[in-house]
């Protein structure tokens, strides 16, 4: 499951995204994407695909574009695995 929240500064995005991952028992990591660089990008999807923690990035504006368009490229392909599954289960 993917999402992306976006909207003004102060408006309560982080607490609603937050109050769902409690809701349905799902652990929350931050992410603050200054300075982050593609190994820490990737080390990060590898955990949360070992350990099934929800991960929230954020000021992702501050990506180079080049880490963004991987970051897209790798979210979307896993969507598309995620979706692949799904079909084949029925």
């Amino acid at each position: 499951m993917g999402a992306l929240v976006r909207g003004p500064n102060n408006v309560g995005k982080r607490s609603t995204v937050k109050a769902f991952s409690q809701l349905i028992g799902k652990e929350l990591f931050t992410f603050d994407c200054y300075g982050v660089n593609f190994d820490f990008i990737v080390r990060i999807f590898q955990g949360m695909a070992a350990g099934g923690f929800w991960v929230m990035f954020e000021n992702i504006q501050n990506l180079d574009f080049s880490l963004l368009s991987s970051l897209c490229n790798i979210v979307s392909k896993e969507l598309f695995l995620a979706l692949l599954t799904l079909a084949c289960r029925y």
